[in-house]
């Protein structure tokens, strides 16, 4: 047998390994390990990499570090989701968060099974979403980007003029002095945003 088909093997049997390793976490927890995960994916990533470095695919290897740089999932690493979270709305770039954060509640917090009550996880979800948006609403406000706080407003009215804690934010953009005002001074405030920063779901 070849070295060639001997590293094959190798990597091949080490896949199965972890495959199998996340298979019984899986049948065994049901609570999601987000540092196990971010373990084996980060294993598997470097195992990828080291064969196509090992064949000499080095286009290949540009463009695995590509895919990996725009990868959604960030690893699995919350700060990185933060920080991507953070990016869209310093941005201005509404589309974009609403895009992540749709992909992140899909592909994660629909699946998360945690130790409480189904309703106090999605209450908690649902909770991080709005304190987002909001965060998102004060950034334009404060950047003076009025445009951008009424296409917040415009694109996301269907979806919040029946929630209760969006009825008073409405007036918001026609405010002279919203930071002085005793229903949205907080959220002007920097404790306020280091503290949702600093929140972890």
């Amino acid at each position: 047998m070849s070295l060639d088909s001997n590293y094959l093997m190798n990597s091949a049997q080490n896949f199965a390994n972890v495959a199998s390793s996340l298979n019984s976490q899986s049948s065994s927890q049901s609570v999601v390990n987000i540092s196990m995960g971010t373990t084996s994916v980060n294993f598997m990533d470097e195992l990828v990499k080291e064969y196509l470095i090992f064949r000499g695919f080095n286009s290949s290897v540009k463009s695995f570090d590509n895919d990996l740089k725009q990868d959604k999932d960030r690893s699995f690493k919350p700060e990185k989701i933060t920080d991507q979270l953070l990016s869209y709305i310093y941005s201005f770039d509404l589309s974009g968060l609403i895009d992540y954060w749709n992909y992140l509640e899909q592909k994660y917090f629909s699946r998360i099974t945690i130790k409480i009550s189904k309703n106090s996880h999605f209450t908690l979800i649902k909770r991080y979403e709005l304190y987002l948006h909001r965060l998102y609403v004060i950034n334009t406000i404060k950047c003076g980007k009025q445009d951008k706080t009424f296409e917040f407003f415009d694109n996301l009215a269907n979806k919040q003029q029946l929630q209760f804690e969006w009825k008073e934010w409405y007036c918001l953009p026609f405010l002279k002095n919203p930071e002085e005002n005793q229903i949205f001074s907080i959220y002007f405030t920097q404790n306020w945003i280091d503290a949702f920063i600093a929140f972890e779901l």
